[in-house]
C-alpha cells in the first residue's frame, strides 16, 4: 500500500500529527536515529537516562524504540485501518530513514497490543 485511502482521511482524528508522521525527518543524536517530531533536548535527555539505567548501556534500540513508536490508536479508533495506516508508515519511515542514512539499516514493525496497533522503529545493529 503506498498511498494514503480515501476511507482513513475521515476516521483520522489527529490529522496534522498524521501529516508529520506521513512526511517523517530523523536526526542522529548520540548514535541513535529518532524521528524529529517526537523529539525534543528534555524528553530525549530524560528517556535515554531512564532506558540506560533499566537495561544495558549497548541497548540503544529501546531508546530508539521509545521516542520513535506511535501508538495508531492516536489517530484513529478503527483497528483495522490502524493496521493498515500503520503498514502505510512503516514503508515511508524505511524509505526516508534509508535516504537520510544510507549507511545504516533500519528494522520497522507495526506491531499489535492491548488498545490497538503500534509502529516502532530502530536502527539494525
Amino acid at each position: 500500500m503506498s498511498q494514503i485511502q480515501d476511507s482513513w482521511i475521515s476516521k483520522i482524528t489527529e490529522k496534522e500529527y498524521f501529516k508529520s508522521l506521513s512526511h517523517p525527518r530523523f536526526l542522529e543524536l548520540d548514535g541513535l536515529i529518532v524521528l524529529e517530531s517526537h523529539y525534543t533536548p528534555e524528553a530525549f535527555e530524560q528517556w535515554k537516562t531512564v532506558l540506560e539505567k533499566n537495561s544495558a548501556p549497548a541497548d540503544l534500540g529501546k531508546i530508539e524504540n521509545t521516542i520513535n513508536h506511535v501508538h495508531l490508536d492516536d489517530l484513529t479508533t478503527d483497528e483495522g485501518q490502524q493496521n493498515e495506516i500503520g503498514e502505510y508508515l512503516r514503508k515511508i519511515w524505511i524509505d526516508t530513514a534509508v535516504v537520510q542514512f544510507p549507511n545504516y539499516e533500519f528494522e520497522c514493525q507495526v506491531k499489535r497490543f492491548e488498545q490497538g496497533w503500534e509502529l516502532v522503529m530502530q536502527r539494525r545493529r
